[in-house]
Parts: structure tokens; sequence; C-alpha cells
């Protein structure tokens, strides 16, 4: 059976013909620019949050203050995933310990 962030990689919903419309994929960012829609700043953001090192169970509390002030900005399709791998069974205790210092936020 898949993982649940693997299940969580699938596309929200999908449409009779088989793909999902294309507004499941976008993000809601504001006005100006780009962004790219892979997920790759939101993994970047969450490994920058749970890397396997450090001396404390839990990030830094001014970066977690930085991403609580970027949350309104990020896609939850993209976020949760990223926050999931990071609880797979196999991640170090110290990933998954900041990972839910991070879901807390």
């Amino acid at each position: 059976a898949p993982s649940i962030a693997a299940q969580a990689r699938q596309p929200p919903y999908q449409t009779r013909a088989g793909t999902a419309p294309a507004s499941a994929y976008t993000s809601n960012l504001g006005g100006g620019g780009t962004a790219a829609s892979d997920g790759t700043y939101e993994k970047n953001l969450i490994m920058e949050l749970c890397p396997p090192g450090g001396m404390k169970p839990e990030p830094p509390p001014d970066k977690l203050r930085r991403f609580q002030q970027a949350i309104p900005s990020l896609d939850p399709d993209l976020v949760c995933p990223a926050l999931l791998d990071c609880l797979e069974d196999g991640n170090p205790w110290i990933i998954r310990a900041k990972a839910l210092c991070v879901m807390e936020t």
C-alpha cells in the first residue's frame, strides 16, 4: 500500500476525463512574478526547519516565526506532503520531532 505521503501527492481531485483541472494546481501567492508549482520551495522550507542535525528536537524559534508568517502564502497541498515525508518510518527521531513542532505551529 502507498504511504500516507505518497497518497497526499496525488492530485486533489479529478474530472471525469481523468485529469485534474488547471485550477487544482495554481497557487494564490499574489501578484507579480511566477512561482514554481512543483513544491520545491515548500520542500526546501520544511527541510530547513527539520534538518537531521542539531542539539534540540525543535526548530529555532526565529525560523518557526518566519514559517508562521509565511503560512498564508503557502500551498497546503505542497507543504503537507513535505511534512509527511519527515514523519516517514526510517527517518531519525529528531527530524520527526521537528516536523511535529512545525505542524503544531
